[in-house]
């Protein structure tokens, strides 16, 4: 199986119903269009989107999605150009943070690769260096 299918059945069954981002609704939009055609395929985008942690359904959906392109090089590409919005989107989402400290608190934040030892810390009132 492809796995940019199974990327998208896992972002249709998962990502659609909880984050709900404007290009994800597109490709989920685009995909039932799609899918208002065939009965069976609609009910296995149903059923991965009611159980979206049974890796039974995602793949069944991706096998459907797989079917559809190849039976459709148009909606494939189209397809595929909207997975590319709805990934970056779904990036966006996920690396969102949001950080709140009562009075006195600290928020630390780190943002990229890291290489070696992270400290974080408060207030330091003093470094003491000893040669």
């Amino acid at each position: 199986m492809d796995p940019i299918l199974t990327a998208i059945a896992g972002a249709l069954a998962k990502e659609a119903v909880t984050v709900g981002g404007k290009a994800i609704g597109k490709l989920l939009q685009r995909v039932k269009e799609k899918f208002a055609k065939d009965p069976g395929s609609e009910v296995v985008l149903a059923q991965a989107q009611e159980n979206p942690d049974d890796t039974k359904w995602v793949d069944a959906l991706a096998t459907v999605l797989h079917r559809t392109e190849e039976n459709d090089p148009a909606f494939a590409a189209e397809l595929r150009e909207l997975w590319s919005a709805a990934k970056a989107e779904i990036a966006v989402t996920r690396n969102t943070v949001t950080q709140t400290a009562k009075s006195g608190g600290v928020n630390n934040n780190i943002n990229g690769a890291v290489s070696g030892f992270v400290v974080q810390a408060g207030n330091i009132d003093r470094i003491v260096h000893h040669d």
